[in-house]
């Protein structure tokens, strides 16, 4: 197949042969036929001697599964099996340019590839949001030495997914923040049994039935008469993270919307909980239209389970989320609870931009099969504005649709009061504390005790 060079020649020798024709210039003619033949007969010549197939490119990469804030090493190998050389070859790899930043390297390459030899390249790539994609295709241009000919190529199969997890950067600073600086972000709560378990919790008198091993003799010499100890154990409750997925919850900067601060407060509730030893499941709400049968009405659930797993799972379980449909709060509350088969503490992290209607529907139905819930509620505007530098108009507009909003939300909370159900409003600043918080809280009452 004629390059960007042959096809050039070729418009030369058409032009020159043009010429010659209208000047009765033999030479011009002689000349602008033997370039339009030079380049059509070097064209099989090529095809002869290239044979594409021979080149077999691969694609590697360090990590198949990253966090938004990491980077991705991807290596491609490019080996020639045959036993002609390839003068020119190059290679490129595409990535999703606008999901990606390539902050190391290129993704291309050209170079020449001996016989029965390989060639490597590497490049390096940082996601800019969470979610799957794919690397791909790559592909391949074969040229001559004066690059008249060249054929391009798709390598078949050379599309690699990768899973994108929220920004670990959340996680390094609850690791960071530990013993009191942990007390001191989100206050010492703890939910404590008496009677069995490993802590100390103090002396009393012994009762009939008491093990002898729990005798504290010195504080028995010391009231002359006998006494035990008593120990303690932390009560494990089940907790269920519900993240609303519907269309508003979208809304905002690429960055910052209220569905990715969502998640980011769901993963860190996710390690907080399983630190306390309890047993942590998520679920998401969303109507997908494209759906039109769907048994489970737009709920999905991540079975609720103890351990380190769990987080990995959870992360799995939310990397892909996108924004969708309406919302239907009270339909998929209904769904969820009578899929629960023990009591469960519900933290609902939703945008409530529906009617009080839906929502009180919503309270009945968890109120109903013994559930408690907390609603974090991501406050529109303030994330909307984040990071944004805005007009007097613009301005205005704005306050006028915070305080519209507002009456709307102050409205569902009076609502939940009755219920016993918070609603706790947080913007992009303190979303993830707010919702810790109000977790330690409900399990210091032990809701939802196992």
């Amino acid at each position: 197949m004629l390059g960007g060079r042959g096809k050039a020649l070729i418009s030369i020798g058409a032009f020159i042969l043009l010429f010659g024709f209208v000047l009765v210039n033999y030479y011009l003619i002689i000349l602008g036929a033997f370039l339009i033949l030079g380049s059509q007969v070097s064209s099989p010549f090529f095809d002869l001697n290239i044979n594409i197939d021979d080149l077999k490119v691969s694609r590697s990469m360090d990590k198949t599964k990253i966090f938004q804030d990491d980077f991705l090493h991807v290596t491609v190998e490019i080996k020639n099996t045959g036993n002609k050389r390839f003068d020119f070859v190059e290679i490129k790899d595409v990535y999703p340019v606008e999901y990606f930043n390539c902050v190391i390297g290129e993704p291309v390459i050209s170079t020449r590839i001996d016989p029965k030899r390989s060639v490597r390249f590497s490049y390096v790539l940082k996601p800019k949001i969470r979610g799957e994609f794919f690397l791909g295709p790559i592909e391949i241009d074969v040229k001559d030495r004066l690059e008249f000919n060249d054929e391009k190529r798709e390598v078949p199969d050379s599309y690699t997914p990768l899973l994108v997890y929220p920004p670990y950067g959340d996680l390094r600073k609850l690791d960071a923040l530990r013993g009191r600086s942990l007390g001191k972000m989100f206050g010492a709560h703890r939910s404590v049994q008496v009677g069995t378990g490993s802590e100390f919790h103090g002396i009393r008198e012994y009762q009939f039935g008491d093990e002898f091993r729990k005798i504290n003799w010195k504080a028995t010499a010391r009231f002359s008469r006998i006494m035990v100890r008593e120990m303690e154990q932390e009560k494990n409750i089940n907790v269920l993270v519900v993240i609303d997925a519907s269309s508003t919850m979208g809304a905002g900067s690429l960055l910052n919307t209220k569905i990715e601060f969502s998640i980011r407060a769901a993963i860190v509730l996710c390690k907080v909980a399983l630190e306390h030893k309890d047993i942590f499941g998520g679920a998401i709400f969303q109507n997908n239209p494209r759906r039109k049968e769907d048994n489970t009405k737009g709920v999905k659930i991540l079975k609720s389970e103890a351990g380190d797993q769990q987080l990995f799972k959870m992360l799995d379980f939310l990397a892909n989320i996108r924004t969708l449909g309406q919302k239907t709060l009270g339909l998929w509350m209904d769904s969820l609870v009578k899929r629960l088969p023990k009591r469960h503490l519900i933290v609902l992290i939703s945008d409530l931009e529906t009617t009080i209607e839906e929502i009180k529907a919503m309270f009945t139905k968890v109120r109903a099969r013994g559930h408690e819930l907390i609603v974090i509620s991501p406050f529109s505007p303030w994330f909307e504005v984040l990071g944004r530098e805005m007009k007097p108009a613009e301005r205005g507009l704005a306050e006028a649709i915070s305080e519209e909003m507002m009456q709307h939300i102050l409205e569902a909370k009076k609502n939940a009061q009755s219920s016993g159900i918070p609603i706790i409003s947080a913007g992009p600043d303190d979303i993830i504390q707010r919702t810790i918080e109000e977790y330690l809280k409900a399990k210091s009452k032990g809701k939802a005790q196992l």
